[in-house]
């Protein structure tokens, strides 16, 4: 379907200031994932340090699943820090835009990203 996906991690249910990480699942089974950053509701930005460990990602059954993992504390400032004390909340992106595979860019979601409670 050449549709990105995701999930944010921020303190607020906003897009607005929320690490995410994002990726596709290109036709030839070629998988790509970023470290970004929302500072606005305008285009995440790729981060300098990317600090995501252990990717994959694979369509099956017309599904994409896209897997990583990372420290809970990078101490990377564009980094949300999982604590055992503090929730917060995650950004689901329902429905991602299009991808560019060459220039790794994205189009915006084509529908409003849904927040946890």
């Amino acid at each position: 379907p050449n549709k990105w996906t995701g999930i944010g991690f921020s303190n607020t249910p906003s897009m607005s200031l929320t690490d995410a990480i994002i990726g596709w699942v290109e036709p030839n089974g070629r998988y790509f994932i970023m470290d970004m950053w929302t500072t606005n509701y305008l285009s995440p930005v790729l981060e300098s340090q990317q600090n995501i460990d252990d990717p994959s990602g694979e369509i099956e059954d017309g599904f994409t699943t896209l897997k990583f993992s990372r420290p809970r504390n990078t101490g990377d400032k564009q980094d949300v820090a999982f604590t055992d004390t503090e929730g917060m909340y995650m950004i689901f992106p329902v429905k991602g835009g299009r991808y560019n595979g060459v220039n790794k860019r994205i189009k915006k979601h084509e529908k409003t990203p849904i927040a946890s409670t």
